[in-house]
């Protein structure tokens, strides 16, 4: 893909965007998260201490966010 051809097209998308961050990420930095939430119309941004990896703490935020969606 072009550079930012993401973000210059998450405005348009209409559907809830939820978004699980980790702190100490440097493989998808935090303020790329941030930037993509503050231009999607229906972003929630959850930031989790952890990398990039799947850990703890993101696992537990996703089935949070995913019981949530599910009610």
């Amino acid at each position: 893909l072009p550079d930012n051809y993401i973000l210059k097209r998450v405005s348009k998308l209409k559907i809830p965007i939820h978004i699980v961050q980790g702190r100490y990420d440097m493989v998808c930095t935090p303020a790329i998260a941030y930037e993509v939430a503050q231009k999607a119309q229906n972003a929630t941004l959850t930031w989790v201490i952890a990398g990039h990896k799947l850990e703890h703490e993101t696992t537990t935020a996703l089935k949070l966010i995913h019981q949530q969606v599910s009610v």
